[in-house]
């Protein structure tokens, strides 16, 4: 989505009386769009998506098991 909708988007949120911050989290990422095929562009995004579902399901972090166990 280009980061100009994703802008309205988030005017729309707070003119409808949603709080940045407190109802929703907005984070700008940079142009690598929705199919950047490079892990280093997508790794940011994913630990922002990890910080915000453990902050807002109270997951805990579980290991990841390896491959040869």
């Amino acid at each position: 989505m280009p980061v100009s909708r994703t802008r309205i988007s988030r005017g729309a949120l707070d003119d409808a009386g949603f709080e940045e911050g407190v109802d929703y989290e907005y984070e700008e990422l940079g142009e690598e769009g929705h199919g950047s095929g490079d892990i280093d562009q997508k790794i940011p995004s994913l630990e922002l998506l990890d910080d915000f579902l453990d902050r807002r399901i109270g997951a805990e972090r579980t290991a990841v098991a390896s491959l040869d166990d």
